[in-house]
């Protein structure tokens, strides 16, 4: 490196100065510094300029006869260390602006005109030098020689940096972060190659990196100007977006408070509007709408309801009164006014209709609460192309998978009996119930206090239970309800042994003195409760403890696939204190004993595979078969008579795993099709695409319902075709096509047939 510099250390001189030379260029155009910023600057390129140049003369005309040679010999040296005081000077004039200017000083710190008095005397001893010899001489070849006192020459170059860098670190805070580094490397680069100069005599390292700084200077300055005038630009905008935002809060408000009036005009329930209006927005959102159009559809959804002539004089959002006129069209044409159909109603207006059903759905009423989840996707499934446009409906049901704590409904999510009801005040029998509590394997104990009131007509006064299921774990008097939310009755249990069974196949109960409760006092009106509750398959155990008795109840329910609850209830008696908790015990098979049969929808020939019933949601699956080039499979299918949505139904599994079965070592699933047409798993691996055909047998989803209880022949084909997988299946009407598109296919990949509340027969590979 030192041969390569000492050999081409004339370029890199002249490249250096031209490169100076074109930043003082700059400088003189430069607007976006202070003029005496820019006046200082501009001398500290000239003076770095001169500098270099000087010291390159002096190479040039070193050891050359003749006059001319004798005086730009002595003319240039002089020069070289005359300008390195000088620099040192004019960096402090430039700490000087910063120190007055941004530093907010009325007068510069003392350690700057010390500086300024060590500068002008290293110009003066540069001066004297030159006639004395102090730093160097020439010989008679016209040579430089150093001098005696050379290293004295070193003393105000260095000196000088070194007390400006203490200031420079005490005012640290009034310097951008790149030109606090462009002075640290102005003061220490020059120092470091000069100490190295004195060892490496002949190139003139010191003075190129003088240069180099110097050109720093100026970028560093020009950078850190940039990042200032960014960071203002962001400030400005966060200003702009805050007064924005808080003038669409205020419209927000406002279009809400109206919305609210119309609200009670149409006895809608609270809030109604404000969150068809979010559901309406997200509905947007997912569609791929931008933040202007989605603004549009949420004031729009807002302000709807409140008609044409209302709404007339809204310019700024014309959606609005496109909603007024047509929010209540319907896909299928049945709508108001026009009796519009399909893409012949406005977008916005097929968007605000898929929102409003959802919070009408998942909103309360006087006769109800907010349905199920799985309820209203089923709905939206459902509907798809007849009552709303399948696009916006497909979007909703996407989002109701996504909402895995049910938050996007009236209030937020639906609480738990233990959040929910601490006392119960019962007065004619089942006039108040409890929310339900889920029997599961895992054993439950409730407790409350239970306080027979005086005024019992009868003069009977105590706590009760109801067995039964329901979608929304609530017990349900009105038909419309029961209807609605599939709720079927088990039976009911009094604590002291009494029962009714309605829909339970069979039901047992007993009841025997509690020995280990002490001496029971039937004169108090007061007393405590304990039951301990769960299930296994199609029978559920209840252990009572009350009034110094032990009930016990098995019931048999009509199959394995129902959900089941208890709701607490009474006559004329105050349940307080009521607890919910999980023991963290857990039933086997045998723990309870079987009192009825298991109903089973076997009872079909079998094929190459097992038969299988599948009560719950993927509770059984099939082996998996081995993919090869091509699969194909044939089966009978049959739901059983819980099923009541379109996804009880069979389910098509693609996979991968060590032993070639689901949830084996290794297992990675990459497709979950249900044979309704829908897709329900994509792995990171893979992506999945479905194309889904009604043929004409296919007239409504109810009746698919009702054809697959009563059985059906499914079919089901699966290829290899390079990194796609495509599978293709049909039941009763619905064909589909799955393509799985893998980033590498995996290097065995198996098919599983599984489902939810059906029973599979006859598999047959074909």
């Amino acid at each position: 490196m030192y041969g390569l510099i000492r050999e081409n250390q004339l370029d890199i001189m002249l490249l250096l100065c031209g490169a100076c030379a074109s930043i003082a260029l700059l400088l003189l155009m430069t607007r976006f510094l202070s003029e005496s910023r820019r006046k200082i600057l501009l001398m500290m390129e000239l003076m770095a300029i001169l500098l270099l140049w000087s010291d390159r003369q002096a190479y040039i005309w070193a050891g050359q006869p003749g006059y001319t040679a004798y005086v730009m010999v002595r003319l240039s040296n002089f020069l070289v260390f005359f300008m390195t005081s000088a620099v040192v000077l004019g960096f402090n004039l430039y700490l000087r602006d910063w120190m007055l200017n941004e530093g907010g000083m009325t007068k510069p710190p003392l350690r700057l005109l010390l500086v300024h008095c060590i500068a002008l005397t290293g110009m003066a001893v540069a001066f004297i030098s030159a006639f004395t010899g102090l730093y160097y001489y020439f010989d008679e070849n016209n040579l430089y020689q150093r001098g005696h006192g050379f290293l004295i020459a070193y003393i105000f170059p260095v000196l000088g940096p070194l007390i400006q860098y203490t200031l420079i670190r005490q005012y640290k805070r009034i310097f951008g972060r790149l030109v606090y580094i462009s002075l640290v490397l102005y003061l220490f680069v020059p120092i470091v190659c000069g100490i190295l100069q004195i060892f490496y005599y002949g190139i003139s390292i010191a003075n190129m990196s003088m240069v180099l700084v110097s050109i720093s200077l100026y970028l560093f300055t020009y950078l850190d100007i940039n990042d200032t005038v960014e960071w203002v630009h962001k400030v400005e905008l966060k200003h702009m977006r805050e007064e924005n935002s808080s003038a669409r809060t205020l419209a927000e408000q406002i279009s809400g408070a109206y919305a609210g009036m119309l609200e009670k005009q149409e006895q809608l329930s609270s809030g109604s509007t404000v969150r068809t209006a979010g559901y309406a927005r997200m509905i947007a959102e997912a569609a791929g709408k931008n933040e202007r159009e989605c603004d549009e559809i949420y004031f729009a959804a807002l302000l709807y309801r409140a008609g044409e002539e209302q709404l007339s004089e809204v310019k700024e959002y014309p959606g609005i009164l496109t909603a007024a006129r047509y929010g209540f069209e319907e896909y299928d044409g049945s709508g108001a006014p026009e009796h519009l159909e399909k893409d012949a109603i406005p977008e916005i207006a097929r968007i605000i209709a898929v929102a409003r059903h959802y919070d009408e759905l998942t909103s309360s009423t006087p006769k109800r609460g907010p349905f199920p989840r799985f309820i209203v996707r089923e709905e939206f499934i459902k509907a798809a192309g007849i009552q709303y446009d399948p696009r916006f409906s497909a979007i909703m049901v996407s989002l109701i998978e996504g909402d895995g704590e049910y938050t996007l409904q009236e209030g937020g999510g639906k609480l738990t009996l233990k959040e929910r009801e601490k006392s119960l005040e019962c007065g004619p029998y089942r006039e108040t119930v409890s929310l339900g509590i889920l029997l599961e394997e895992n054993i439950t104990r409730v407790r409350f206090h239970c306080v027979e009131r005086n005024d019992a007509p009868s003069g009977f006064s105590a706590p009760s239970l109801i067995l039964y299921d329901s979608y929304d774990g609530i017990v349900h008097r009105d038909e419309e309800m029961i209807k609605a939310f599939g709720y079927t009755e088990f039976g009911e249990l009094w604590f002291d042994g009494r029962f009714v069974s309605t829909h339970a196949r069979a039901m047992e109960v007993k009841s025997e003195p509690d020995r280990d409760r002490g001496v029971f006092t039937p004169e108090s009106r007061e007393h405590s409760a304990e039951i301990l509750c769960a299930r296994y398959e199609d029978h559920i155990r209840l252990r009572i403890r009350y009034k110094g008795l032990i009930t016990e109840a098995v019931a048999a329910l009509p199959d394995s696939s129902r959900y089941t609850y208890i709701g607490l209830t009474g006559e004329y008696c105050r349940l307080n204190g009521i607890e919910v908790e999980q023991t963290g015990e857990r039933v086997k098979e045998g723990d309870i004993p079987r009192i009825a049969e298991k109903n089973t929808y076997l009872n079909r020939m079998e094929g190459d595979l097992p038969n299988l019933q599948i009560d719950g949601l993927r509770t059984k699956t099939t082996r998996g078969i081995l993919l090869e080039e091509q699969l194909k499979l044939a089966f009978h299918s049959m739901s059983l008579p819980s099923a009541i949505l379109v996804r009880h139904c069979p389910y098509v599994v693609l996979f991968s795993s060590e032993n070639g079965e689901t949830e084996g070592e290794g297992y990675e699933e990459y497709a979950l099709i249900r044979l309704n047409g829908e897709t329900l798993k994509t792995s990171v691996d893979a992506v999945n695409q479905i194309e889904v055909t009604k043929h004409s047998d296919h007239q409504n989803w109810d009746s698919w319902l009702k054809a697959n209880k009563q059985g059906t022949e499914c079919g089901l084909e699966a290829y290899r075709r390079g990194n796609r997988i495509i599978i293709r299946a049909f039941d009763e009407g619905i064909e589909f096509t799955n393509t799985t598109t893998f980033r590498e296919v995996p290097g065995k990949l198996y098919i599983a047939l599984t489902g939810e509340r059906c029973a599979l027969t006859d598999i047959r590979l074909l």
